[in-house]
Formats: C-alpha cells, structure tokens, sequence
C-alpha cells in the first residue's frame, strides 16, 4: 500500500505539472492576444497614414473634379492644404458634364483629374468596369480595407461601388421674397401646382444630374407619380442645366419660385444680400457627393490623402460647414423628411422622369 500511495502522489505531481504549465501557456497566449495590434481603422491608420502623407508631399499637388460649390471646396482644401503641406487645384463642373468630360480624358489616356467628387450614380458601376476610377479600399487609403466593411464609417452612406457618400445637400423649395412672401410661399410638392404659380416657376433640367432624377422619383412616388411630374412641368416658364444657373435666375427675378435649391448655394447670394429663402418639404433627397480615386492618376498619393481627408470627421467638417450641407458623420442634421435613394431603383424610372419635363 506504501508503493501504492507513493506512485499515485508522483503521478498526482506530473499532472498537476502538467496542467500548472498548459495553463501557463494559455495565459500567455492570451496576454499576446491581447497586445496584438488592432487592425487599422480610417480613425486610427496606423504608420501607414504618416508614410502616405509622406509621399504626397513628394508630389506636391493634386487636381481633382468636383460638383459641389466653390466655396465648399475651398474651404476642405485649405484645410488639407494647411494640415498635410499638399496642394491642390480644382475644377467645378455639373454631373453630367463631370462624367462626360472625365470619360472622355481617360478613355484618350490622358486623365487630367487625379480624383473625383461627383454626385452618387449607377455610373460608377460602369467607369469602375471600364477600369477608370477605384474606391478607397482598392486604392489603399489608410484604414479602409478592401474587401470588408469599414470599420466606424457611417454603414448608411457607404455605396454599392465600395466608395461612401461624404455630403449630403438636401433640395428644397426656394422663392423670391421680393415677389413672394414667406407666409404664401409654397411649403409642399402640391403647393407648387397652384394655378398662381402658372408661368412663374423655374427648374432644372432634369438630365444635367441623376441626383435630380432620384428628387423627382420620390416626390412623384408621394405625389401621383409621372402625372404630378407633367402638371409641374407645365407650371414651369424654363428649365436650366444646374441649380447654380438656377438660382442666379431667381435671384435676378427671372421667376418667383425655383426648384430644387440646395442651401450651400442659396446661401452665399443670401449673405450678398438677394432677397431669397427657401422651405424645406416634407419628403426631399438631394446631391450625394461621391469620391473616387483615378486609377491611373498622375499624382496618386496626393489623391489618396485627400480621400482620407474626406473620409473623416475633420475633413467633412470642413466640406460641411456651409448652413444646410450635412455630413454623415453627424446624419443627425439632416432634415426629418429627408429620404435616401437608390440611384440603381430610380434610375429605372429616368426615361419616364425625362418624358414628363419634355427633355425626351
């Protein structure tokens, strides 16, 4: 019994050994686990942003094509400007004209824009096909992985081409306050068919930018489909290509009421003193703003920086600082009616939305 014992208590303390380093182990698996770095994230890139910003600065500039105002853009660059040492130059076009002028570089293999900010559209499937363009997470910028989710960015707003939406600018109605007073100002898409509107409303055209077939597929989807399109359109004296010509013309008293305007650029010709104002309706959508990358952009580094720099907090709050323009890091500022469509589901409507304004 006394061998018995003694060879149960030497086997006792293999084990106990035994476990004591098995359990060792995993702990410090488990420390090395927990020191291991954590993926990057567009809010925390890691080395790979200072080696980027690095190379842009070798660059030394950038050009890009953009849609939203100006001012808007002036204001993001400098900032970029400011933060990382790159400069960049721009040149504003209407969407329409953007993707027919940048097609029609790149397809001569001679592509004169290193980055994109254009209104959200099916197009980008297409020039994505035809291997002009690429997304953040193909491109490289820091922090956006290439074929997952993003980690943070906004889920709402990331788009069906792997790229994300960076500003919203909702549509509303605006007016004349010299010809029309805010109490009769029309405060709904049915307003606008008063007959005393008749002769004194102007539009857009609605082929100068998806972002205004996606308006009008959601106000007619309230309002009685392409029927309330034809009525509106016969209340209409003109139809303009963009809504800054748009807004110059109400402004200069060409019509009491303009549709669509877009608060970014009402707002300027307001602080010089135009008579205008604008009411906001109950269901609205509005421009998207898209970034993509050049695929063979000649400064390709500096176009990816400035994609990161749009990508975040900071750089939208510059972008987004105009009353009106929201970001989609802070959605919450978005009118309550405001409605996000999807340009693949209204676009098949556009031959229709087109034929009801006469353009077709």
């Amino acid at each position: 019994m006394k061998v018995f014992r003694h060879k149960a208590l030497v086997v006792l303390c293999v084990l106990t050994a035994t476990l004591g380093l098995a359990v060792g182990a995993t702990a410090a698996v488990g420390k090395q686990t927990a020191k291991a770095p954590k993926q990057p994230t567009l809010l925390r890139p890691g080395p790979a942003l200072t080696a980027l910003a690095a190379r842009a600065r070798a660059e030394g500039t950038l050009n890009f094509y953009t849609v939203p105002p100006d001012a808007s853009v002036r204001r993001v660059v400098d900032a970029f400007t400011k933060r990382w040492g790159v400069r960049a130059t721009w040149t504003r076009f209407g969407t329409a004209a953007l993707q027919d002028r940048f097609g029609a570089e790149v397809s001569a293999g001679n592509p004169r824009a290193d980055l994109i900010l254009i209104s959200n559209s099916p197009w980008f499937g297409d020039a994505v096909q035809k291997g002009w363009i690429i997304g953040p997470g193909a491109a490289g910028v820091p922090g956006w992985p290439v074929n997952k989710v993003p980690a943070l960015y906004p889920r709402k707003f990331l788009t069906n081409s792997r790229s994300a939406v960076v500003q919203l600018q909702p549509s509303g109605i605006m007016y004349n306050k010299s010809q029309v007073s805010d109490a009769e100002a029309p405060k709904t898409w049915q307003d606008l068919l008063d007959p005393k509107w008749r002769g004194r409303i102007i539009l857009t055209d609605p082929t100068s930018s998806p972002a205004f077939v996606d308006l009008w597929w959601a106000v007619s989807r309230r309002n009685g489909g392409t029927s309330y399109l034809e009525r509106l359109r016969a209340q209409a004296r003109r139809l303009y290509p963009g809504v800054a010509p748009l807004t110059q013309a109400l402004a200069s008293g060409e019509a009491a009421i303009a549709v669509p305007g877009v608060p970014s650029i009402l707002q300027p010709l307001v602080d010089r003193g135009a008579p205008l104002a604008m009411n906001m309706p109950g269901v609205t959508t509005g421009p998207e703003a898209v970034i993509r990358i050049t695929k063979d952009a000649r400064n390709p580094n500096a176009a990816r920086l400035f994609a990161y720099w749009l990508l975040t907090p900071g750089g939208q709050a510059a972008l987004n600082a105009d009353p009106g323009s929201v970001s989609p890091w802070d959605a919450k500022k978005a009118p309550a009616g405001y409605t996000r469509v999807d340009a693949n589901v209204s676009q098949r409507q556009r031959d229709a939305i087109f034929t009801a304004f006469g353009v077709r």
